[in-house]
């Protein structure tokens, strides 16, 4: 194997740890928000969590590069992205069963994919599609989405438009991250993130009603923040690291996280075709490591 063969497979292992470890920290994330969003307004969960991340993100980066980079336009359009995506997918949540919000996102890889090789020429191969393609299938054994409740049709209506815009935030988002420049620190550019998402927080905040948190509610908010900061930092990484080909099926892993959070916390137990479609899903990321260095 060449020199250039042995970079781009540590650089496909980085972006697969990096992948796999960003989905399953935001899973834990998400099980810690929809927990605290029982008992606070979701805008105000959203502000604390926000204002935490990115606290998080800026000091690490701050304390690891020295001194932050001026903020540049490109970054806070990410940013924009990154606050458009979350908003809309967590409302979205609201109008809408999870399942077929979950089903929605399942597109993500494969879209990123189609962007990749249009926008950066990136040569994905028949194995990459051909793994992407059969994690989607895994991913939609587990969710199943079927049909919207009768007579919400125009509940189903606003939130299908939510989660599609959602989709189309975060491939844009995940597209502009790997074609940032590479001296700005994976920290920094996910804590400009988090800035963007208190003020998208703010904007709903008169919408809701806010109360005083506990401080058990305040330190679960914490420790979901931190687990966001994490995820983000990772997800950065791994957007900008290997080839998205290979990289980008292992996304399908946090939905193998959330069957084990719905579980642990809700006694949520997966039934065989949640079982047979988490099995799916690993294979196709095991395919596309081995398609990786059988080309490399």
């Amino acid at each position: 194997m060449s020199v250039a063969g042995d970079n781009d497979s540590r650089a496909d292992v980085r972006g697969i740890l990096a992948m796999t470890s960003g989905n399953v920290l935001l899973i834990a994330n998400d099980t810690l928000v929809k927990l605290a969003a029982d008992r606070l307004p979701m805008s105000e969960v959203i502000c604390l969590r926000a204002l935490a991340a990115a606290a998080f993100l800026l000091l690490s980066a701050r304390m690891m590069s020295g001194a932050l980079p001026r903020p540049a336009p490109l970054l806070w359009g990410r940013a924009v992205l990154e606050a458009g995506a979350s908003l809309c997918y967590l409302y979205a949540l609201q109008l809408i069963p999870i399942g077929e919000l979950a089903g929605l996102q399942q597109i993500i890889p494969l879209a990123i994919l189609a962007g990749a090789a249009v926008v950066f020429g990136e040569r994905i191969g028949w194995r990459g599609w051909l793994a992407a393609f059969v994690g989607l299938c895994g991913a939609l054994l587990i969710i199943r989405p079927g049909m919207m409740p009768t007579g919400a049709t125009g509940i189903a209506a606003s939130g299908a438009v939510l989660a599609g815009a959602a989709v189309v935030f975060q491939v844009a988002r995940d597209l502009l991250t790997r074609g940032l420049p590479s001296r700005w620190p994976p920290a920094f550019i996910a804590g400009t993130s988090q800035l963007a998402m208190i003020a998208g927080g703010l904007a709903f905040a008169p919408f809701d009603h806010w109360v005083p948190p506990s401080p058990l509610l305040v330190a679960e908010i914490m420790v979901s923040a931190l687990f966001l900061a994490i995820a983000n930092y990772w997800l950065v990484v791994a957007m900008r690291s290997g080839r998205i080909g290979v990289v980008g099926p292992f996304r399908y892993v946090g939905l193998i996280a959330a069957l084990v959070s719905g579980y642990l916390v809700w006694g949520q137990f997966p039934d065989a075709w949640s079982l047979a479609g988490s099995a799916v899903i690993t294979a196709s990321g095991l395919f596309s490591l081995w398609g990786s260095r059988v080309r490399g």
